[in-house]
């Protein structure tokens, strides 16, 4: 096939080819009428699309309608009717007196201010000028699709020039009796300058084709924006709309059996509600929200009171869950009972220790005192633990000289196992066990506690060893043991104190059990002096020895005792 036959074809093509009729109006406003008013109908807007829009706006006013008209059911009053006594019509409900009837009255709401009609004047100028901007939008993508069509009809009217032209020189070269080659020639010529305009058009096109893809992105964008906009009001007028139905359905079941008489009918419209006691409605609804006030406030009062007490008591309960879940699986052995009916009990201890204690359901084959003989369900405690570090100690600062030079350093102290007190638990009544293990506890860990603060005093004050109370030949267990504290004092004495289980919180809990002075000290003197100070009956060590301090002093100057110096050895020549 020939180049003059290709052209041919493709101008046939394009003669074949007419712009589809929607823009129409386009080509019609360009050929003549270019002015535009903006109150007009666009032209390319065809009869389904405004159609639909009104569709639209019809089933968002009539949803506008309906939710101003839930909102306003709490404004209907009832007032008698005037009208005078008879024998009314068949449709009267009966126990009227007098024929007089209740009729609903509804409060309209207010005439529109001025500020409120300039408010909506602007939105409705807003709404106005986004869809004429979104009209003028959808214009220019039509209008430039037309000139894109104009475009192409200037270049079929050159195409048809070149085809006349190369059909008249074949035909003149044929006259002639000349060679076509000639008439080839001026088609190729042709052919490339229509080839080099093409891709003219092509570069212009693809231009236009990015500008409005970069146009299309913004405005999806735009879109999007405005989509999750509505979306998020459509959401919220939905839960709007569905509280209020469900309010309606309230008052529709709470007056259920109170309309026409003694029908039990539920009304199905909001036109059915005239027999609707509002005013009793709004006077429950308004005592409820104070009853509910009122009870917010308790909660709270009795919270801070919780939180009060658990500060003074130094109690707080941490959580209540079911023991299986606070046991190992590797620790369970065959004998043991089911974890069902046992629950662990974590507390905190003066805001520092945890204490776990489990409680076994003992409601099979226990009868409580209190019960007159009744089986009543209950809980015992049957282990207890502590879940925190159960050595207390106390250590000197390293950046203190006194670290270095001190041969005590640290003072600890270990909290004994809680089995002593579960086994004593024992032989009391459900919940006094549990109070018996919480005190004991917390008065146990209070002790130690102020035992190993004035150790860790008398250890800065004195030269002091400290023994461990364990290496006891006379084992009692769970912290029954004596403790034997030795002092060296500047007088050259020497003494040994004996820590009973109960210091420091009672008087005599510690005493001079031995003492020993070096140097030309008199045991009389030094026996003397140990009686009349635990005749004082401390309650802590530090006291004790600031007391045997002062008692030397006092025997020195009274009976004018020398006190033994530190002998020094001669030095070597």
């Amino acid at each position: 096939m020939s180049s003059l036959e290709q052209i041919r074809e493709s101008l046939a093509a394009l003669q074949a080819y007419k712009l589809p009729e929607r823009y129409e109006p386009l080509a019609r406003d360009a050929s003549g009428n270019s002015d535009e008013d903006p109150n007009t109908q666009p032209a390319f807007l065809d009869a389904q699309t405004i159609q639909r829009y009104q569709a639209a706006r019809a089933k968002y006013l009539k949803s506008q309608i309906t939710s101003l008209i839930i909102e306003h059911l709490d404004q209907i009053r009832y007032e008698d009717d005037g009208g005078g006594a008879g024998d009314g019509g068949g449709g009267e409900k009966e126990g009227n007196i007098g024929g007089k009837k209740d009729r609903p009255i509804v409060d309209f709401p207010d005439r529109l201010t001025e500020e409120q009609k300039k408010d909506l004047q602007e939105r409705i100028q807003n709404a106005r000028d986004n869809l004429v901007q979104s009209v003028h939008q959808v214009k220019q993508s039509y209008e430039s699709v037309y000139k894109k069509y104009q475009m192409l009809q200037q270049k079929k009217s050159e195409l048809e020039g070149i085809v006349a032209s190369v059909e008249k020189q074949n035909q003149k070269a044929a006259n002639d009796g000349g060679s076509p080659d000639s008439s080839q020639d001026v088609v190729n010529v042709h052919m490339m300058e229509v080839d080099d305009e093409d891709y003219i058009v092509d570069q212009t096109e693809l231009e236009l084709q990015d500008e409005k893809l970069q146009s299309l992105m913004e405005k999806k964008s735009a879109l999007e924006a405005k989509l999750r906009k509505v979306r998020m009001e459509k959401e919220k007028v939905a839960n709007d709309n569905r509280t209020k139905k469900e309010i309606l359905h309230k008052l529709l079941e709470k007056n259920k059996g109170h309309m026409h008489g003694d029908r039990v009918d539920s009304p199905t419209t909001v036109l059915d509600l005239d027999t609707l006691d509002v005013e009793s409605i709004k006077a429950e609804t308004a005592n409820m929200r104070q009853k509910i006030q009122e009870y917010r406030d308790m909660s709270e009062y009795y919270t801070s009171m919780r939180s009060a007490l658990e500060v003074i008591s130094g109690i707080k309960i941490i959580s209540v869950t079911d023991a299986a879940e606070s046991i190992d699986k590797d620790e369970t052995t065959p004998d043991q009972k089911k974890e069902e009916d046992r629950l662990a009990l974590k507390v905190q201890l003066l805001e520092r220790h945890i204490v776990e204690i489990v409680l076994e359901n003992c409601k099979k084959g226990f009868v409580s005192t209190a019960s007159h003989g009744h089986n009543d369900e209950c809980f015992r405690v049957v282990s207890a633990r502590i879940l925190t570090s159960n050595i207390l100690t106390d250590t000197l600062s390293e950046d203190d000289e006194e670290f270095q030079n001190n041969p005590t350093p640290t003072v600890s102290i270990a909290i004994p196992p809680l089995d002593d007190l579960v086994a004593l638990a024992k032989n009391l009544e459900p919940v006094h066990d549990l109070r018996f293990v919480l005190r004991e506890t917390l008065s146990r860990i209070r002790m130690l506690s102020s035992r190993m603060n004035e150790l860790a005093t008398l250890r800065t004050k004195y030269l002091t060893k400290i023994t461990d109370p364990a290496n006891n030949k006379v084992h009692y267990g769970f912290g029954g043991e004596d403790q034997e504290i030795l002092c060296s004092l500047d007088s050259q004495v020497t003494v040994v104190l004996r820590l009973t289980a109960d210091c420091p919180i009672l008087r005599g809990s510690v005493y001079i059990q031995r003492i020993v002075g070096c140097g030309g000290w008199d045991d009389a003197v030094l026996q003397k002096i140990k009686d009349g100070v635990n005749d004082k009956r401390f309650c802590g060590p530090v006291d004790l020895m600031d007391s045997l301090v002062e008692e030397i002093e006092r025997v020195v100057n009274e009976k004018g005792i020398e006190i033994p110096k530190t002998p020094i050895l001669p030095r070597r020549k």
